[in-house]
């Protein structure tokens, strides 16, 4: 999506000259000109994609001009250094959200979401059978399963995406009597986090390399819990005597068929938090994008003036 009359994008797949970026998973990056992001989404834009890369770091509520609009970042909570993004030109003000969570997180910022006049959000989960167990529930439901599979002697294999999951799923295992082992690339990214304030306690890290590392390294996976994304899978084929536990939302729908376990752990907003960043947002308009077309019938049948916008043409913004 582009400004009017600029080239600032949000969020843009190939790479523009100005992009502001709402959280750095890889399907919201690019190498771009410039960027505009937060400083721990700056960090690990730079570990992905390249150090050398430009951009300019702002603060949550700190207001900045580019290009004749007024940009503001306001926390997200989806993973650390996520941000809504919300535009000002003229006295109107337009917020798009990006990926969110409304629930509390053990390893991002708390949400923050501003009023605005037009809304642009996402709506992966946007059906009312979507609701999540909370935070607390899961932790003690996965430190469970853990135990048991370990107290076999197998290796637990949890599936978790490498930036935010799996610093999620290591901070919730904290304390547990679970030794956790990160795949290096979730560990690299782990790293980061630790250098911006966030603590996840103990872990080895599944690698000969130890001298890449601050943290100990390990290649004994036997009786604990590697921590790895769920693309790995040449990697996850070499571990012998495991079980493998999937930590996505849809596991709240049907278990995936290729995992022996599954936990509903999300970093999205489900049915309810997607209605309640509406109203808190107090949007005249809302645009739906990232999910379902039924998430904008059920705004209307609220009496919220809403419409979908995949497939739809590039929209004017102001």
């Amino acid at each position: 999506m582009r400004l009017t009359d600029s080239e600032i994008y949000l969020d843009p797949a190939e790479s523009r000259e100005i992009a502001i970026l709402s959280h750095a998973h890889s399907d919201h990056i690019g190498r771009h000109d410039h960027f505009i992001a937060t400083a721990p989404t700056a960090s690990f834009l730079r570990a992905r994609n390249g150090h050398d890369l430009k951009g300019t770091e702002l603060r949550y509520r700190e207001p900045a001009s580019f290009g004749g609009y007024e940009i503001e970042l306001f926390s997200a909570g989806h993973i650390l250094g996520s941000a809504m993004v919300r535009v000002r030109k003229a006295g109107q003000t337009l917020l798009y959200t990006g990926d969110f969570r409304l629930r509390p997180s053990l390893t991002a910022e708390p949400a923050d979401v501003p009023q605005c006049d037009s809304l642009i959000m996402e709506s992966t989960y946007g059906s009312p059978e979507w609701k999540f167990p909370s935070r607390e529930l899961l932790g003690a439901q996965l430190a469970d399963l853990v135990r048991s599979i370990t107290r076999r002697g197998k290796t637990a294999v949890l599936l978790a995406y490498s930036l935010g999951k799996a610093q999620e799923t290591c901070r919730m295992l904290a304390g547990s009597g679970v030794s956790i082992v990160l795949h290096p690339i979730a560990a690299r990214l782990s790293e980061i986090y630790e250098k911006h304030g966030v603590k996840l306690g103990d872990f080895e890290i599944w690698s000969l390399q130890s001298q890449l590392f601050s943290h100990r390294t390990t290649t004994d996976l036997r009786g604990k819990a590697l921590i790895v994304a769920p693309h790995m899978r040449s990697d996850i084929q070499r571990i012998r005597n495991k079980e493998t536990v999937a930590l996505t939302g849809w596991a709240l729908g049907v278990r995936p068929r290729t995992t022996d376990h599954a936990l509903p752990l999300s970093d999205h907003a489900d049915f309810e938090e997607l209605l309640e960043v509406v109203e808190r947002s107090a949007a005249k308009i809302v645009h739906v994008t990232h999910g379902s077309v039924r998430f904008a019938r059920e705004l209307r049948k609220r009496g919220v003036q809403a419409e979908f916008l995949r497939g739809r043409p590039q929209m004017k913004l102001f």
